[in-house]
């Protein structure tokens, strides 16, 4: 067995000693093919819903729109985070500190404001919670995804992708 494999992603030294080499294929596909997928998804969606629901309840919107328990699990993060004063922060805003199935749930208490911007319930909700947040449990837990499930990942960002751009006119 080699001591050290080679990786080659931009940014990352050539060689760590003590991986395997399955690994570092695998940390190459999900540093050009998944993760940058999914940080764009989840956080375009973060913006889309403030976007969309500011303009309808103002600065307040986090308190006014957003489901209570919603909030309490941000809070809850936020709480967590304070501990370790040390690390920078997720985010400023309440939204960075939910999980992605509860961006759902802000869509769907709000669906009056979105039902413009999406085919219907069924797609947005399937593309949330099944096309990304399946996984996304994976990959944030530091696994590989099968090649289907990259495959997956990559469609569903292309339709994510493309139902945006075609409604970026009607966006506030």
């Amino acid at each position: 067995k080699a001591k050290h494999v080679v990786v080659s992603i931009k940014g990352l030294p050539d060689k760590l000693s003590g991986m395997a080499g399955a690994h570092a294929k695998e940390a190459k596909v999900m540093a050009e093919r998944v993760y940058p997928r999914l940080y764009l998804f989840e956080n375009s969606l973060r913006d889309l819903i403030e976007r969309v629901l500011q303009p309808q309840f103002g600065d307040e919107w986090w308190t006014r729109a957003v489901p209570k328990r919603v909030r309490e699990t941000a809070e809850k993060n936020k709480a967590a985070e304070e501990k370790d004063q040390w690390h920078g922060k997720r985010g400023g805003r309440g939204i960075d500190y939910i999980f992605l199935s509860q961006l759902w749930d802000i869509i769907k208490h709000n669906w009056s404001y979105f039902k413009d911007l999406f085919p219907n319930q069924a797609w947005v909700e399937g593309l949330i919670t099944n096309d990304m947040n399946v996984s996304r449990r994976v990959v944030a837990h530091m696994n590989p995804l099968a090649d289907d499930d990259v495959r997956n990942i990559e469609a569903a960002y292309r339709k994510w992708s493309k139902q945006l751009e075609s409604i970026d006119e009607n966006l506030p």
